[in-house]
C-alpha cells in the first residue's frame, strides 16, 4: 500500500512538515510573520494532525495557538480573506468597539511601527470626492493638535475601491460603555474627575477649530492610570454631516448624545451639540444607564427630539453639586441656554481633586481586566525565549504573595464597594423667569430671545411632574358617522369602557389637525368610492399634522371586492403642516406611529403629500392592499429623507411596500432608509416590492435606497423594484443597485384566507434559515387584531 506523501510526513517523526509556501507569502506581505516564524510551528502541526494530511488551516491554526496570529486573524485567513488584512500600511490586528457608522480595529502600522486606530467605512461613489475633501481637511486640521492633549486625532486617511479608511492614534483601554456593563454606574467623584479630563481635551479641540461630533460612552476611553482619551475627534461629522429620521440606520446607542436641534433640522455638528453630548454622558457615567431612552435606532432620535431628561440628582443624589448643574445647563434643549464654552464648565466645575482621580484608577484597576496586550505579532516568538525562563519564578511569587495579602486585599474591597452615605441636604437648581441663571453659575451665550418667556430648562426641572389625563371616549354601542372631532393635542381617542368603536367617516376623510393624537382600539370604516368629492382624492383620514399615532386600529372601506384600487380611499392621508406665516423657518420632521394596525379594501395605508423628513414606525401590522402601503406623491428631496421601519408586519396581495411618483429626476434626492425585522412581503401577482413612477429612469432614488434589518422574506416570485414608465410601460429596474440586507426570497405559506381575519394571516410555512425561530411577518399578536367586517 502506498500512503500519500504527506501522510508519510506525518508518519515520520525525521520528516518535518513545509508550511504551504502560499500561507508563507502571504503572511510576509502582512508583515505578520517571517518564514522562519511559520516552520517553527511544524511540531505543533505534527501534533495536530496525527495521521491526516497538514492542511494550509492547520498552520494556521497551530500559529494562532503560539499566539503569532490573533483569532481574528486566523478566522479571516481561513477563511480567504487575509489579503483584506492589509489597508492601506497597517495590517489588523483585532476588532474594536464599533461607533456604528464604521468598523474600527486595532492595526500596526508596518513603516512607523507602532500600534494605531483603523477605522473603515463604505461610500456611494457620488459621495466619495467630497467625502475625500472633508478628510483631508480634518488631517490637517488634526495635526496641529498639540500631542500631549488627550485627543486620539486621525493621522492619515485613504481609499481602496469603495472602502475609505482612517488611521488614528491608538490607546491601551477600555470604554466606559464596557465598564458600566460590568459594573454599573461609577464612582460620583470618578464622574467628575472623568468630566475635568473630557473638558480639558475639548478645549484643545475647540482652540483648534474642530467639533468633536461623536462623543458618547463607546467613545470614551480610559486606561490603567486613569486618564481619559476621546479618540478621532471631528470624524464622525466628517462621515456623516447630517443626523436625523432619514439616518437612523445605526444602533440605537450610536444616537446617545444627539442632540434635538440636530434631530429637528439636520443642521451640521457644531460646539452646542458636543456640549448637549457631554451632558448626557455625565449624566449616563452617573446613573448607569442613557439620559434618553430608545430600543432601536429610530426610537433613540424620536426621543432625542422629544423626551425630557430627569434631573440627575433624583436618580443619583450622591453626585458632585457643581457637576449635576453642569449636567442641567448643557442638556438644555435649547442650544442658547447652554453653557458658552467648554472653558466655562471647566471653571465651574473647579480644580480637580486627588480623591476623584484616585477613585477612578482604583475603579478601572479593580474591577478592568488587563491592559497590556501582546507585542507585534512579528515579534512573538522572538520575547518568548526572553521571558519563558521568567514565567515558574513569576507565577510562584505570584501565588505566594496572593495568599498572603489576600485577606487584606478582602477586607479593602467590601470597604470600597459599601455605598456611600447620602448626603444631608441637596440644593435645587435654581432657575429664573426667563432662562436666567443665578450669579455665579455657568453663563450661556447672550442670545436675544423676545419670544420665550419660559425656563429652556423648564424640562429638566419639572420631569417628575405627570400631566393629567387627556383622553377623548367615543360611544362603542353602535357605529358612530363623524366628519369631525374636537381634539386637542396629545390626546387619546378610545372607546368607552374599554370597548372598540367603529367610526365610519365622510368620503373626504376625517380631518385631523392637531398635533400628538393617540388613537387606540378603533375602526375605521370608510365612504363609498362614488361618493367621493372630486375636488380631491378619498381618504379614511386626513392628518394634517406632523406627529400622529394609531395603536390596535382597523381600516377599510365600504367598496365591494370588484372596485379597483384607484377608487379605494387611503387610509391615513399625511399632509404635513405648513409653517404658520412663515414663522417656522426650519424644516418639520414628522413621525408616524402604526401598532397592531390593519389595512384592507385601501389604495394604500398611508399617502404622503406634505414637505417635511418623513418617519414611519410599523410594529405588528397587516397590510392586505389591494394598493402598496406606503406612497409619496414626490420624491424626496436632499433634505427631506424618509425613514420606515418595520417589525413583525405582513404585506399580503398588495401592490408593493412602496411607490413613489415623481416627473424629471436630479442628484439631489433625499435618502429612503429601510429597515425591517422579521417581516414577511408577499405581494400581488406581478406586482413588486418597490413601485418607481416617473418619467425618467429611477436611478437616482435607487441610489439613496438602503435596506437594512434582518429575519425577513419575499415572495419568491416577486421582483424587487419596477418602474413605470411614460404610457404605463412597466419595466424591471436593476437588483444589483439596490442596497438590500436581510431580506431573503422564499415559499411562503398563510395560516387561512386573507378574509377570515387577521390571524389567517399568520406565516406558518417559509423555506429559508432564519436568525429566529419565530416565523416572519405578524406574531401572536396578530391573535388581537380586529377581524375586518364586510361593507
Amino acid at each position: 500500500m502506498i500512503l500519500p506523501a504527506a501522510a508519510v510526513c506525518v508518519s515520520n517523526p525525521s520528516v518535518k512538515e513545509q508550511p504551504p509556501q502560499g500561507l508563507v507569502d502571504l503572511l510576509a506581505r502582512l508583515g505578520l510573520a517571517r518564514e522562519e516564524q511559520v516552520r517553527a510551528v511544524g511540531g505543533r502541526v505534527r501534533r495536530l494532525v496525527r495521521d491526516l494530511p497538514a492542511f494550509e488551516s492547520v498552520w494556521v491554526d497551530a500559529m494562532a495557538q503560539a499566539r503569532i496570529l490573533t483569532p481574528y486573524q486566523a478566522v479571516e485567513i481561513n477563511a480567504g480573506r487575509g489579503s483584506g488584512l492589509l489597508v492601506g500600511r497597517s495590517a489588523i490586528h483585532e476588532p474594536l468597539r464599533s461607533p456604528g457608522y464604521a468598523r474600527v480595529y486595532r492595526a500596526w502600522d508596518l513603516e512607523s511601527r507602532r500600534w494605531v486606530r483603523l477605522t473603515l467605512f463604505e461610500v456611494a461613489a457620488h459621495d466619495a470626492a467630497e467625502l475625500y475633501r472633508r478628510l483631508k481637511t480634518l488631517v490637517r486640521l488634526s495635526a496641529k493638535l498639540p500631542p500631549e492633549c488627550r485627543l486620539l486625532p486621525v493621522v492619515a486617511h485613504g481609499a481602496e475601491g469603495d472602502t475609505m479608511w482612517t488611521v488614528a492614534r491608538d490607546v491601551r483601554g477600555q470604554t466606559a460603555a464596557e465598564w458600566m456593563t460590568r459594573h454599573g454606574r461609577f464612582p460620583p467623584a470618578a464622574v467628575a474627575d472623568i468630566a475635568r479630563q473630557m473638558l480639558a481635551a475639548l478645549v484643545v479641540c475647540e482652540q483648534g477649530g474642530i467639533v468633536h461630533g461623536g462623543l458618547n460612552a463607546g467613545q470614551l476611553w480610559l486606561d490603567a492610570q486613569g486618564q481619559v482619551w476621546l479618540p478621532e475627534p471631528g470624524l464622525r461629522p466628517a462621515v456623516r454631516p447630517e443626523e436625523g429620521f432619514g439616518h437612523a440606520e445605526l444602533p440605537p446607542e450610536a444616537f446617545d448624545g444627539l442632540a434635538p436641534e440636530r434631530v429637528a433640522t439636520g443642521g451640521p455638528a457644531d460646539r452646542a451639540g458636543d456640549l448637549y453630548a457631554c451632558g448626557c454622558l455625565w449624566w449616563q457615567l452617573q446613573a448607569g444607564r442613557p439620559a434618553i431612552p430608545g430600543a432601536t435606532g429610530l426610537a433613540k432620535v424620536r426621543a432625542a427630539q422629544t423626551a425630557k431628561i430627569a434631573d440627575i440628582r433624583s436618580i443619583a443624589p450622591d453626585v458632585d453639586a457643581a457637576l449635576a448643574e453642569a449636567i442641567a445647563q448643557s442638556t438644555c434643549r435649547e442650544p442658547q441656554g447652554r453653557p458658552g464654552s467648554f472653558q466655562a464648565i471647566l471653571e465651574h466645575l473647579g480644580a480637580g481633586s486627588r480623591r476623584g482621580r484616585r477613585e477612578l484608577v482604583q475603579a478601572v484597576r479593580r474591577f478592568g481586566y488587563s491592559f497590556r496586550l501582546s507585542s507585534p505579532i512579528a515579534a512573538v516568538s522572538a520575547q518568548r525565549s526572553r521571558f519563558g525562563a521568567r514565567a515558574v519564578v513569576a507565577a510562584g511569587l505570584l501565588a505566594a504573595l496572593a495568599v498572603g495579602v489576600w485577606p487584606l486585599t478582602a477586607a479593602w474591597l467590601n470597604r470600597a464597594n459599601r455605598p456611600a452615605a447620602e448626603p444631608a441636604g441637596i440644593s435645587q437648581l435654581a432657575v429664573l423667569p426667563g432662562g436666567a441663571v443665578e450669579p455665579g453659575r455657568i453663563q450661556p451665550d447672550r442670545v436675544e430671545r423676545t419670544d420665550r418667556t419660559t425656563s429652556p430648562r423648564a424640562d429638566v426641572v419639572q420631569a417628575s411632574w405627570t400631566p393629567p389625563e387627556n383622553v377623548l371616549e367615543l360611544a362603542s354601542n353602535q357605529p358612530q358617522r363623524l366628519a369631525e372631532l374636537a381634539l386637542s393635542a396629545g390626546q387619546t381617542v378610545r372607546g368607552r369602557g374599554g370597548r372598540r368603536p367603529r367610526v365610519i367617516v365622510p368620503p373626504g376623510g376625517l380631518e385631523i389637525d392637531v398635533e400628538d393624537v393617540r388613537f387606540e382600539n378603533v375602526d375605521f370604516m370608510g365612504g363609498p368610492p362614488e361618493a367621493t368629492s372630486k375636488s380631491r382624492l378619498p381618504t379614511i383620514i386626513r392628518l394634517r399634522a406632523l406627529r400622529a399615532s394609531f395603536v390596535g386600529c382597523s381600516f377599510q372601506s365600504a367598496a365591494g371586492g370588484n372596485s379597483r384600487a384607484q377608487q379605494l380611499p387611503a387610509a391615513v392621508e399625511w399632509l404635513g403642516r405648513p409653517a404658520a406665516d412663515g414663522a417656522e423657518l426650519e424644516l418639520p420632521t414628522g413621525s408616524l406611529s402604526l401598532e397592531r394596525c390593519v389595512f384592507h379594501r385601501v389604495s394604500s395605508a398611508v399617502r404622503c403629500r406634505g414637505d417635511a423628513a418623513l418617519s414611519f414606525e410599523l410594529s405588528q401590522v397587516l397590510h392586505l392592499g389591494p394598493g402598496p402601503l406606503l406612497v409619496l406623491e414626490a420624491a424626496p428631496q436632499a433634505d427631506e429623507p424618509v425613514s420606515l421601519v418595520m417589525s413583525h408586519l405582513t404585506l399580503r396581495g398588495a401592490a408593493g411596500l412602496m411607490e413613489c411618483r415623481y416627473g424629471e429626476l436630479d442628484d439631489a434626492v433625499g435618502r429612503i432608509a429601510i429597515q425591517a425585522s422579521n417581516c414577511a412581503f408577499v405581494p400581488a401577482e406581478g406586482k413588486g416590492l418597490f413601485l418607481f413612477r416617473g418619467d425618467s429612469a429611477p436611478g437616482p432614488l435607487v441610489e439613496q435606497l438602503a435596506w437594512s434589518g434582518q429575519g425577513s422574506v419575499l415572495a419568491r416570485d416577486a421582483p424587487l423594484a419596477l418602474w413605470e414608465a411614460a404610457q404605463g410601460r412597466v419595466l424591471a429596474a436593476a437588483e444589483e443597485s439596490i442596497q438590500v440586507a436581510g431580506l431573503v426570497r422564499t415559499d411562503v405559506g398563510f395560516a387561512g384566507e386573507a378574509d377570515e381575519g387577521p390571524g389567517a394571516s399568520r406565516i406558518v410555512r417559509w423555506q429559508v434559515p432564519l436568525a429566529s425561530t419565530d416565523p416572519p411577518g405578524i406574531g401572536e399578536g396578530a391573535l388581537e387584531l380586529p377581524k375586518l367586517e364586510g361593507p
